[in-house]
C-alpha cells in the first residue's frame, strides 16, 4: 500500500550544469513529487545512492505547493531563462499519485503562463488528460513527450527493458 506525506521542499526546479541528451534534452528539471510508485527494475533511482534520498519504496512524498514555488521561482528569476524543462527524470510525473494530487498538471499550467518549453518521460497513459495543455505550450513554444515501455514477457524485455 502506498503511502502519500505532503511535504514542504525548498526548491521546486533543477538547473543542470550541463544539457544531456539522456536527461530530457533541457537546462532544467523538475518533478512535484519525491518516489515513484512504478519501481521499475531497469531505473536507475533504484541504486542505493538514491534510495537513501526516497527512504521507505512504498512512500511517496507529494511536494507541498510546487506550483505556487515554480510560478514564483520564474517570476522572481535573475538567472534563469526558458528553457526545455524536464518533467521526470527520478519519479514519473503520471504515477499514480498524479490522479490525486494534480502536481504535474498544476506545473505544466505555470509553465504554460510563462511559456517555457517541457519534454515530459513516462510510461502511463495517465498523460492522456493533460494532452489539450501540452498542445498549447506546443503551439507558444515546445513540448514533447517520450514514453518508456515495459513489459511482463521476460523474452520482449530482454530488448525493450536495457
Amino acid at each position: 500500500m502506498i503511502k502519500h506525506i505532503e511535504k514542504q521542499f525548498k526548491t521546486i526546479i533543477n538547473k543542470h550544469k550541463f544539457i544531456s541528451p539522456w536527461g530530457g534534452w533541457g537546462r532544467y528539471s523538475l518533478s512535484g513529487y519525491q518516489g515513484c510508485e512504478f519501481q521499475c527494475i531497469y531505473c536507475y533511482a533504484r541504486a542505493e545512492k538514491y534510495n537513501k534520498h526516497f527512504g521507505d519504496k512504498n512512500t511517496i512524498y507529494v511536494k507541498k505547493d510546487a506550483a505556487t514555488m515554480l510560478d514564483l521561482r520564474i517570476k522572481r528569476a535573475r538567472t534563469l531563462e526558458p528553457d526545455i524543462v524536464s518533467i521526470a527524470g527520478v519519479c514519473d510525473p503520471y504515477q499514480i499519485s498524479e490522479l490525486e494530487f494534480n502536481n504535474t498538471r498544476k506545473c505544466l499550467e505555470v509553465l504554460a503562463k510563462h511559456r517555457w518549453p517541457v519534454n515530459i518521460w513516462t510510461k502511463s497513459a495517465h498523460v492522456l488528460p493533460d494532452i489539450d495543455l501540452l498542445s498549447q505550450i506546443a503551439k507558444d513554444t515546445y513540448a514533447s513527450i517520450s514514453f518508456s515501455i515495459g513489459t511482463a514477457n521476460d523474452e520482449l524485455a530482454k530488448y525493450i527493458e536495457r
